[in-house]
């Protein structure tokens, strides 16, 4: 789910989508404030609200990750849409595999949620590209540090080698900084 705070509002800008919601850890329970929380955003138009356990909202977040490493960067560089991005497939599946590769992640599923973003989001600009070109972010505040940085920190500790991950996240540190 995407959201946008613009004027002292909060509002949800992906024209729906899905909360998932997990504990900190697998023996705690949320709370009758958060379960109350999210009791009302579940009522709220086009959101569905998931509590999720650790392992499976991690899981999630790994394939979310992998997707926007995939997407924002590279969408930013070209100054493109998201759905563009299919004239850069090579690239997008090799930065998809070695996320893959770092996560532990299944590449073909990966692979078909990555695409699947990509053809959901078509004719999106990614919030990168918004940080980027209207907002005038440098790099270094926005997610691509978060997003490709982690996937090169944690190919780094683990000895895996990320070449399509670092070219991207080199060449968009240096373009915008």
């Amino acid at each position: 789910m995407a959201a946008a705070f613009q004027d002292g509002i909060l509002t949800e800008a992906s024209n729906g989508g899905t909360l998932n919601v997990t504990a900190y850890n697998s023996n705690q329970q949320l709370n009758n404030n958060s379960n109350s929380l999210l009791s009302t955003l579940s009522q709220l138009d086009g959101i569905k609200v998931h509590i999720l356990d650790t392992p499976t909202f991690q899981h999630t977040a790994h394939l979310k990750l992998t997707a926007n490493c995939a997407i924002n960067a590279l969408a930013t560089l070209q100054n493109c849409r998201n759905g563009e991005l299919i004239h850069f497939n090579e690239l997008v599946h090799s930065i998809v595999d070695e996320c893959c590769t770092v996560l532990d992640l299944d590449h073909h599923s990966t692979h078909l949620y990555t695409k699947n973003i990509i053809n959901t989001t078509a004719l999106n600009y990614n919030s990168t590209h918004t940080d980027i070109h209207q907002r005038r972010k440098p790099a270094t505040h926005t997610e691509v540090e978060f997003l490709n940085g982690y996937i090169i920190n944690q190919a780094r500790i683990k000895g895996i080698s990320t070449p399509n991950n670092q070219r991207l996240y080199d060449e968009f540190m240096h373009k915008f900084k």
